[in-house]
């Protein structure tokens, strides 16, 4: 391929998160190219079938990728101007995928919420040329945004406590859920630990399983807050005691992915409220604290794909959201009042206290 100022790749295309990226930015983009790539060709064809008749001006190619052979990331992001990484679990793969990109010239984003993988990833970019993106999932891209969001409002941060509760009813396909229970089933978390945070009705106060990502070096790292925990909950509250209770018994959560993909499926054909999770981030400042929510309804199930889409429509027209290679992030570049007129074209209510 010949080298293109606004083509991206999209690898892990036909995934869950992938696809929701791939039909955002081919029904948001009025220019450049998009490569959908896939473990197996078949399917990465079959994808670009369906997004055919949504396509305008966006030209759509398929190609397979292996993300462990440096081989096959050099051949699929040669030339490309951005390779959004959505091919998780992140818990197994190796730094091959932004190495390539390293040696190719091409920029690099990433939903990992793994630490040791984003921190593999920063050191390529602390000594490459491409700018890079990691944990650009609703953790660390999202949390940090709401907390710079926080810090303009009340000051310095001295503590920030973060936490997702996720929908019960869909949304997480699964890689996303196999990588979720990879989480819980880390040894470094206790069974018993677990934190409150107050959300908007219908949610409310909802207990937290401490759930370890890289939000506890990223916050200390670009935004100097030196106390955080994130956790995880979900709209079902029997389901965290659930997960919780099986642990302590010594079971492996991860074992149990395909019952809760069959829960997962009967859930989603019972009468739903709409209501699909929320992400909020509290912080304490010197004098006062507060909190920025984003309640999801309906669609707004695409909330963690938010920072891969909009930066994708960057690159799609030939721009780049900053020039300095390295480490950057959601708030760097995007206003907050871009960020509260996407979420309203996605049903997403920002509520801030």
């Amino acid at each position: 391929m010949e080298e293109s100022l606004n083509r991206i790749v999209i690898v892990g295309a036909t995934g869950n998160f992938g696809r929701l990226v791939s039909k955002s930015l081919v029904a948001r983009s009025d220019t450049g190219e998009i490569l959908v790539t896939s473990r197996h060709r078949g399917r990465a064809e079959r994808l670009v079938r369906e997004l055919q008749p949504d396509r305008a001006a966006v030209s759509l190619a398929a190609a397979e990728l292996d993300a462990n052979s440096v081989d096959s990331c050099r051949r699929a992001v040669a030339g490309a101007a951005l390779c959004i990484d959505l091919a998780g679990p992140f818990q197994h793969r190796e730094s091959t995928l932004v190495r390539a990109c390293a040696e190719v010239g091409c920029d690099y984003l990433d939903f990992s919420e793994d630490a040791e993988y984003s921190g593999a990833v920063a050191r390529v970019a602390a000594s490459a040329s491409i700018r890079a993106f990691t944990s650009h999932s609703t953790f660390s891209a999202t949390t940090l945004l709401l907390a710079h969001r926080l810090v303009e409002r009340v000051g310095n941060l001295g503590e920030v406590r973060s936490g997702l509760v996720m929908a019960t009813g869909g949304g997480a396909g699964p890689a996303a859920m196999q990588s979720l229970l990879n989480t819980l089933d880390d040894p470094r978390i206790i069974a018993r630990a677990e934190f409150t945070l107050t959300y908007p009705e219908p949610i409310g106060g909802r207990k937290l399983l401490v759930y370890p990502t890289a939000d506890n070096r990223w916050f200390l790292d670009v935004l100097g807050i030196p106390r955080c925990v994130s956790g995880i909950g979900f709209t079902n509250i029997a389901v965290a005691p659930m997960l919780m209770l099986l642990r302590k018994t010594g079971i492996r959560l991860s074992i149990l992915l395909p019952i809760l993909l069959v829960g997962q499926s009967i859930l989603q054909r019972l009468p739903q409220s709409g209501m699909r999770g929320c992400l909020q981030v509290w912080g304490r400042g010197n004098e006062k604290d507060g909190a920025v929510s984003l309640l999801a309804y309906e669609n707004g199930i695409a909330v963690p794909c938010f920072p891969a889409i909009l930066t994708g429509i960057k690159y799609l027209r030939g721009e780049r959201p900053m020039s300095e290679p390295g480490l950057h992030w959601l708030h760097e570049w995007l206003p907050w009042s871009e960020w509260e007129r996407f979420c309203s074209e996605w049903t997403v209510r920002l509520h801030e206290t």
